[in-house]
């Protein structure tokens, strides 16, 4: 428990005589009156009590009491969500899902009564013995839910671009490459888009995902068909002269623009 001393095992709440410290070193906690006797005992240096870190006097500072109820419930919430993981399509009709989802909540509030309350041991084991019993099940709905998941992150990427990734590098944006931008999206989820880039062969060969192209030359080449097509793709190899020296000048243009201001 995030209120709990690790030394004493006193739970510590607002109404405790004991006062609840957090370690600036390592993020444990522990009671004023533990560490006292700690750093008492050992001339004002210790070790944590969990991680074994070196801490000292200056080493903790009071806990937020406030932040307990939120972790608690936050902790429960998760814990239940991985487990009681269905969905609307797992029920035959919407009055059964509702019980599911009254069923659920419940369990959430008994884990966030805490361990001293007996309702924590009677949801532990109600939690614990649906896990057991749908183990199957759990792990459908996970691969479901990542697949949900990676089709979402695809879709807002698709239609995002790099909009914001351009808005946020702003100006001059003649110095960088729109090509080099990757929304965050991509970052965070680098592995949903990777498959895309590359299928790997029985051997472990990387190939092309289009069999027919094997080199550079059968890649198809993109036609522009007006002056307004080839500025907005930024590629000039390949066009009327005119329009490339045109565009090359822009480029200077804005380039001295933006270094004089």
């Amino acid at each position: 428990m995030d209120n709990e001393c690790p030394i004493c095992l006193d739970v510590i709440t607002p109404l405790s005589e004991k006062k609840l410290l957090v370690s600036k070193v390592c993020d444990h906690k522990i009671c004023d009156v533990c560490a006292e006797q700690q750093l008492s005992s050992q001339l004002g240096h210790a070790q944590c009590a969990i991680c074994r870190c070196h801490i000292t006097r200056e080493s903790f500072a009071p806990f937020d009491m406030s932040q307990i109820p939120y972790n608690i419930l936050k902790d429960a919430h998760k814990r239940v969500l991985q487990v009681y993981n269905d969905t609307r399509a797992n029920f035959k009709d919407t009055p059964e899902y509702d019980k599911f989802l009254e069923e659920r909540e419940t369990l959430i509030n008994n884990l966030a009564a805490g361990k001293n309350d007996p309702r924590w041991d009677l949801a532990d084991a109600e939690l614990k013995n649906y896990e057991r019993q749908n183990a199957g099940r759990i792990t459908e709905n996970i691969a479901l839910q990542h697949d949900e998941l990676r089709k979402r992150v695809k879709r807002v990427v698709e239609t995002e671009q790099t909009f914001y990734e351009m808005v946020e590098k702003g100006a001059p944006f003649n110095l960088w490459k729109v090509e080099e931008l990757v929304h965050t999206l991509q970052r965070t989820h680098a592995s949903f888009f990777s498959e895309e880039k590359e299928v790997v062969s029985s051997v472990g060969e990387c190939k092309p995902l289009n069999a027919a192209i094997r080199n550079d030359t059968d890649i198809p080449r993109r036609t522009l068909t007006s002056r307004d097509k080839v500025l907005e793709c930024d590629i000039s190899g390949g066009y009327d002269s005119k329009l490339v020296n045109h565009r090359c000048e822009i480029q200077v243009d804005l380039l001295l623009f933006w270094n004089l201001v």
